[in-house]
């Protein structure tokens, strides 16, 4: 794969903005890794944007009601406020970052639910592994939640 993304072009640019992406057969072998490469650091330095410049998706903010405060207690309030949402949306990103990592690391983080039998022959290769079911099925339920919170929050991943 190989991916040249320019710079947004202002409005008086003449020429439009640079988007080439070209995609090689053994990018799409294993399409969900391949994606899980790119999006892992995007998402990395999309919280470290966030946390620099301060974007919340409006889905995190609660409402507030300021009637009857001053004008500096009103603002303590929404800043308490802004920044509990911060919270809850960093850690949604981070769900997400998580589980962008074990794809990207194609699920290295299984391994531990596995360990090998030493006394069994290779011959009966299904018998050679104790495997941790619940602890593997926990695994697989937080990369779930991880991309089920990506997919909900897509169009939210701007600042």
């Amino acid at each position: 794969m190989k991916v040249r993304i320019g710079n947004y072009k202002s409005e008086k640019a003449k020429k439009p903005r640079v988007e080439k992406v070209q995609i090689h057969p053994w990018d799409t072998y294993s399409a969900y890794r391949t994606l899980g490469l790119v999006i892992y650091p995007v998402l990395l330095a999309f919280k470290k944007d966030v946390l620099e410049k301060g974007a919340v998706p409006h889905e995190f903010l609660e409402p507030v009601d300021v009637e009857g405060l001053s004008e500096e207690e009103a603002t303590k309030v929404q800043q308490v406020v802004y920044g509990e949402a911060e919270y809850r949306w960093v850690e949604t990103l981070d769900k997400m970052i998580w589980a962008f990592e074990q794809i990207k690391d194609d699920f290295e983080g299984e391994e531990k639910f596995f360990s090998e039998r030493k006394d069994v022959p290779m011959e009966k290769f299904e018998d050679r592994y104790d495997i941790d079911h619940d602890g593997l099925n926990d695994y697989y339920e937080k990369i779930d939640e991880g991309l089920n919170l990506f997919a909900r929050y897509y169009r939210s991943l701007w600042w």
